[in-house]
């Protein structure tokens, strides 16, 4: 019976082959091990559902959007705030921490009015397809 070689012997021999060192494993018997464990390490992550913490902070931004929508003009974080769609628990820097995260993400415009910071829903270029 062929002795199973356990992962422990395969990191050991990963190790001793990128030092240079002698080994009686070569590249072509490690690869598959390397492939293999990159493998189930994607499927870790494809599976994984998002976190409780990461679903509320989605929705938040949503709300935070729809305030962006609905206004006339732009807001500062602070009048997004106060709005009725905001809840009565939520803090000024979440509400920064939202559309700090929206503006890099290209779903908001940041305007500098003097001293004050407003934001606003941030205009849609045409896309790709509509571009003639």
């Amino acid at each position: 019976m062929e002795k199973k070689i356990t992962q422990k012997e395969y990191y050991n021999a990963l190790i001793s082959y990128l030092k240079g060192e002698e080994t009686s494993f070569t590249a072509d018997d490690l690869i598959p091990f390397v492939e293999s464990r990159l493998a189930l390490l994607n499927n870790r992550s494809a599976n994984r559902k998002p976190s409780k913490a990461k679903v509320e902070t989605d929705s938040f931004r949503e709300v935070v959007l729809q305030v962006l929508a609905n206004a006339t003009e732009p807001m500062t974080a602070s009048e997004v705030l106060a709005d009725d769609a905001i809840a009565d628990d939520v803090t000024l820097p979440k509400v920064t921490s939202a559309l700090t995260f929206l503006k890099n993400a290209g779903k908001v415009e940041r305007i500098e009015d003097g001293k004050k910071v407003k934001f606003k829903i941030a205009e849609t270029a045409p896309a790709e397809d509509d571009v003639e």
